[in-house]
């Protein structure tokens, strides 16, 4: 099957970022006519933002979101537990049997915990909440379950213990930060691969390149990127209002939910709540339109570190230059890296890889 261009997976923006009403959208389409060099920028900005800004937020919010969830259910399950405990001389060994003591109940006759646990098993107890419950241990006088991430580093970090006299622990799950970091690089790159698509494959493109770091960088455009992607209108950006908007360019969106693990464990996408304006802090360029994001795409992509560093070197001159108001020093030193990156390809770089990092270097 042939693969489609980022262009064709475009979301419909009108000329100030913000959703195409359906009448604009059944005049024109961006596949068919073009789209403005402003139209393009924007659309580059959406990417920009919701990697350097919007997803780590988001992701933030979430895990810290999930975590309080399943830390506030412990406690009922541990009471319905205790529960079965008086009724049967032992504590449950499986949700199963705590379910069914629950449902066993008339509904005027259970307890408050009891409630709450059938109401965790319609979310899909013993996975909910982005985590999955296993009763480790029970007899006659013990009984303890543990609540751990269905997606560690994703859907949370931190894992939980409950025992039979309702204490709960709390305890960090093994290398979560290094998948989450994980996760964010190859949304990164992902990332960088659409913008370099939208700048070779759209009319419009090259204009773009010369202006992208500026326009991604200016204080006016975060809020042109949060109106539109705050479909509701509500001021917060949720997690749900971004895997809502269709595809993405490139795909890119899709990519986002895929990777991020959205929904994993009976993680109710949904409920999860989103961020504000205010909560994005930072350059909206960093993560793409810089000399230090730009050197971090370079050693993510270069193996061999002798060549990344040499080709950091080169960015590193050239922001010097930049600094000191030599443009033609400047130049010189993005010429050598782009000759450099092109000497490499097929070699330590793929040819997706070098033309990325070449294309890239040019909206510095």
């Amino acid at each position: 099957m042939k693969q489609q261009s980022a262009a064709t997976h475009l979301p419909l923006l009108n000329g100030k970022g913000q959703p195409a009403s359906d009448g604009a959208v059944n005049k024109r389409r961006f596949g068919q006519l073009g789209f403005t060099v402003t139209e393009l920028l924007v659309v580059i900005a959406v990417v920009a933002v919701l990697i350097g800004l919007l997803l780590p937020s988001a992701q933030a919010v979430r895990e810290a979101n999930n975590r309080t969830a399943v830390r506030n259910s412990l406690p009922d399950i541990c009471c319905a537990a205790r529960d079965f405990h008086e009724q049967n001389g032992r504590f449950p060994a499986s949700f199963a049997e705590l379910i069914r003591l629950c449902e066993d109940k008339l509904p005027n006759l259970r307890t408050e915990c009891c409630s709450n646990v059938l109401g965790l098993m319609r979310l899909g107890l013993p996975m909910v909440n982005g985590y999955i419950f296993t009763i480790t241990g029970a007899s006659e006088s013990t009984w303890k379950l543990q609540a751990v991430p269905a997606s560690p580093g994703k859907t949370g970090s931190l894992g939980f213990m409950i025992d039979q006299d309702c204490n709960v622990s709390s305890f960090p799950i093994p290398d979560a930060g290094v998948i989450r970091e994980r996760m964010f690089t190859k949304i990164l790159a992902k990332g960088a691969e659409v913008v370099t698509e939208l700048f070779n494959s759209t009319d419009v493109g090259p204009s773009a390149i010369p202006l992208a770091r500026d326009f991604v960088r200016s204080p006016d455009t975060l809020p042109i990127v949060f109106s539109a992607l705050d479909s509701n209108g509500d001021e917060v950006v949720t997690p749900q209002e971004i895997l809502s908007r269709g595809p993405g360019p490139g795909g890119f969106i899709d990519f986002i939910k895929e990777e991020m693990e959205f929904g994993a464990g009976n993680e109710d996408v949904s409920s999860l709540p989103g961020v504000s304006l205010s909560d994005l802090k930072g350059d909206n360029a960093a993560a793409l339109f810089s000399y230090e994001g730009l050197c971090h795409l370079t050693q993510l992509f270069v193996q061999h570190h002798g060549v990344a560093d040499s080709l950091c070197a080169k960015l590193t001159a050239a922001e010097a230059a930049e600094a000191r108001g030599n443009a033609r020093a400047k130049a010189g030193a993005l010429r050598a890296y782009r000759n450099e990156v092109a000497a490499h390809s097929g070699k330590t770089l793929t040819d997706r890889e070098a033309t990325i990092l070449t294309t890239l270097s040019q909206t510095l």
